[in-house]
């Protein structure tokens, strides 16, 4: 079969492997129709990434290697192609994480897209203004030092920053990962119109399935590995084994998350927290915010901010990108200091103290984007954990003195115990970095765990993860907090799961309070509609 003019990309039948061990892609065939956005979906680990980056010849970087097949970009061979040739070829992808440079101002950013085209000053200002006419947030932040931008701001840079390469192909991967619904119809929004006004051919890869339907021509939906289903975005959206996989329970059926899973637990035999009662009941506050203030040069990220934590709640802070919650839990765990104001936990000041300091005195935290040892073991990245409670010094375990013996021993039991309350005993022995998303989250919880804190901060412990994996981690975060009696405080971009698990919710909005209570107090709130939501909703 030959390639067909009217295709921009063919890949037909590609298997890629990893360290010429892990199958990662079996047979996987996708067109891309010039001028058409098509959509590569699935969960986490399906493979999505993997066929990304075997079209855009990144895979070496990662010891990945396109073992059968071909890839025909534009009519012709992508066989021994780098990445920089596939540049100057037209096409261009977009990593997921956004990949700013943080120092560099938006409009420095932007610029960095033009370096291969050796364009003159006049030339160069033009196409700077021609992405501001998509890009209008960005030309109101040229100036700004791109590392003190919202997540979707940095999103939109590496999108404008792609563009500048005048690419004929965009590939995007995961651009709504970890972003407010309100920003990621924004993005959106962009691409499109970058598809119909400037012909550029999108094939993109995204987790939520819903926005990349409405947006997409066509789709290919993966599961490990494999191309499950594809068709056109309409007969996919009507699909019932989308619907049910991807797409989560229709309005009509939707049950909160506690029940649904104490009720899948019912079914599988395993555990589940008790829609009807808790082992710990809510007490006091552990931990009070009074009027914080935190300041990046002339920045303001938070203003005045109050609030307090009690002992054994889940406790959520939502808003949109950039409204300060990140910010917030870094002030909270000592690795910002704000200007002004006081953070209290049971009693004490936490006052001009390190992060360490506070890890010791109870209080964890997990990131938004994963801060594992790739090259560990699941067991080994639990130990780190254990590190607060080991008395031993390096020559006392070098030397294996008896306390150093006992001690390992006993941290090695606890994180055994950690591994068993996760269901993860099968991986215990895996390299972390060969995991899924999805486990690989779980990890970091295991790991915070492991530090036996009273408060954990969780940092999106569900961003990028589809349906099913979303009511894992609640069925295991509402575990920690029902039956070790762990105070959570979540940030979270799912309404649905704040809605559901938390006892209570403050909501920030460009580094105000803009409200605070319990679920159904803040999803009545007008202010919080239009500031997280944009719209009024069911």
């Amino acid at each position: 079969m030959g390639v067909d003019s009217n295709n921009i990309l063919e890949v037909k039948n590609i298997e890629v492997v990893y360290d010429n061990v892990i199958l990662a892609l079996h047979d996987v065939s996708l067109v891309v129709p010039k001028g058409k956005i098509v959509a590569l979906l699935g969960a986490n680990g399906a493979g999505k990434s993997t066929t990304l980056k075997s079209i855009s010849t990144m895979l070496a970087s990662e010891r990945g290697k396109v073992t059968k097949g071909t890839i025909n970009y534009n009519g012709k061979s992508i066989d021994g192609e780098i990445p920089s040739q596939m540049v100057h070829r037209g096409m261009v992808q977009v990593l997921e994480g956004r990949r700013c440079f943080g120092h560099l101002t938006v409009e420095e950013n932007i610029i960095a897209g033009a370096y291969s085209r050796q364009l003159s000053k006049g030339d160069l200002s033009a196409e700077l203004e021609k992405i501001y006419t998509y890009f209008t947030r960005l030309k109101d932040r040229r100036g700004s030092q791109a590392g003190f931008t919202s997540g979707g701001e940095q999103q939109m840079i590496a999108v404008a920053r792609a563009m500048m390469a005048k690419p004929t192909m965009l590939l995007l991967d995961e651009p709504s990962m970890g972003l407010a619904p309100q920003l990621v119809a924004e993005i959106f929004n962009i691409v499109k119109e970058l598809n119909q006004k400037e012909g550029v051919s999108i094939l993109l890869a995204e987790q939520n399935t819903n926005i990349a339907l409405k947006n997409a021509d066509y789709g290919y939906i993966l599961e490990t590995g494999r191309v499950m289903l594809e068709g056109t975005a309409q007969s996919l959206s009507n699909d019932e084994k989308v619907k049910e996989l991807y797409l989560g329970i229709s309005k009509g059926e939707r049950k909160n998350f506690r029940d649904a899973l104490f009720d899948d637990a019912q079914k599988k035999n395993t555990t589940a927290p008790s829609p009807t009662g808790r082992k710990f009941k809510i007490g006091g506050p552990i931990l009070e915010v009074k009027n914080i203030s935190l300041y990046f040069g002339g920045v303001k990220a938070i203003t005045n901010i109050s609030f307090n934590i009690l002992k054994h709640e889940i406790r959520a802070i939502i808003g949109p990108n950039g409204a300060g919650k990140s910010s917030m839990l870094n002030c909270i765990n000592g690795i910002y200091q704000p200007q002004e104001g006081t953070i209290w936990y049971k009693g004490a000041v936490l006052d001009q103290i390190t992060p360490n300091l506070i890890s010791r005195m109870g209080i964890s935290r997990t990131f938004q984007n994963l801060a594992l040892f790739k090259r560990m073991s699941v067991l080994d990245n639990i130990l780190v954990g254990r590190k607060l409670h080991t008395k031993s010094n390096f020559m006392q375990v070098g030397f294996q003195f008896p306390q150093a013996v006992k001690e390992e021993k006993a941290n090695r039991q606890k994180c055994e115990e950690i591994i068993s309350f996760l269901e993860i005993e099968d991986i215990k022995n895996t390299q972390v970095g060969k995991l899924p998303y999805g486990l690989q989250k779980k990890v970091e919880l295991g790991r915070a765990l492991a530090t036996q804190a009273e408060i954990l901060l969780l940092d999106e412990p569900m961003a990028g993860m589809n349906v099913e994996e979303k009511r894992d981690m609640c069925r295991f975060i509402l575990k920690v907090n029902d039956e070790l009696g762990t105070t959570i405080v979540l940030i979270e971009h799912d309404m649905g799961v704040v809605m559901d698990i938390s006892d209570r919710v403050v909501v920030l909005d460009y580094g105000k309070s803009i409200g605070d209570g319990t679920p159904d107090v803040v999803r009545a709130n007008p202010k919080v509609i239009d500031a997280y939501l944009g719209v009024a909703h069911d």
